[in-house]
């Protein structure tokens, strides 16, 4: 889509193909929401939840988008506070929702950001809520997951197969079991792991991870575009 707008923004040739692309998407209304982050479909309301952030880095908001119009129903605008100092937090940059409708954020600890001394820059601490009465309201878990692989949080995917939310960065994964997470017995056996690299030992960026019906995993790399589809 970005190669196409180019070339009609420039007045230059489209080809067949791309107008044939560009018949098969469906182009919603055109709404404000901030800068847009994660994108999550909520099995339960059969809608779809965009994730943005606001005009300042503490400021988010989530907007329930319909299926069928691509226009927004509703949104409301959060943000994360430490209930110790009533600091607020950094906005977080990811997004998801199982299948019963529960929302959860994954937040990395910066030297910026921690607070605690027993808190160590790049440990994962993980939110989780859902609307109650038209706005978002989330706890934070009790097990923090020390020293996150790969350098960027790419994307957060929710496997309603295994129960366990699939946390993504450059070149890495961990697939953590929701419920001993939110409950705090995770312990380190409990992890699925793997990390991926070049022959030249860099690493590919991340996209976005999603299901497919029988919950095969499709993977969307960047540098160079490629969809990975799993075994």
């Amino acid at each position: 889509m970005r190669e196409l707008e180019k070339l009609v923004n420039g007045q230059r040739f489209v080809s067949t193909k791309m107008l044939q692309a560009l018949d098969s998407v469906q182009v919603g209304p055109e709404f404000y929401t901030g800068h847009g982050q994660a994108l999550s479909f909520d099995a339960k309301s059969k809608r779809l939840w965009l994730m943005a952030e606001g005009d300042d880095a503490y400021k988010q908001s989530l907007t329930q988008v319909d299926l069928k119009t691509l226009a927004p129903v509703e949104s409301a605008d959060f943000s994360f506070t430490d209930p110790r100092s009533h600091d607020k937090i950094n906005s977080e940059r990811n997004f998801a929702i199982d299948n019963t409708g529960n929302m959860y954020i994954v937040s990395v600890v910066t030297n910026k950001t921690k607070k605690d001394t027993n808190l160590q820059n790049g440990d994962v601490m993980l939110y989780h809520g859902r609307m109650v009465d038209g706005k978002p309201k989330f706890s934070i878990t009790p097990t923090v997951i020390r020293s996150k692989p790969g350098y960027y949080t790419q994307f957060l995917s929710f496997n309603e197969k295994d129960q366990k939310l699939y946390y993504i960065t450059d070149g890495a994964y961990l697939a953590i079991p929701m419920t001993k997470w939110l409950v705090g017995s995770l312990t380190y056996p409990d992890f699925d792991m793997g990390v991926y690299a070049t022959q030249d030992g860099g690493t590919r960026e991340f996209e976005a991870m999603d299901w497919g019906p029988t919950h095969q995993s499709y993977l969307v790399v960047n540098r160079g575009a490629e969809l990975m589809k799993g075994q």
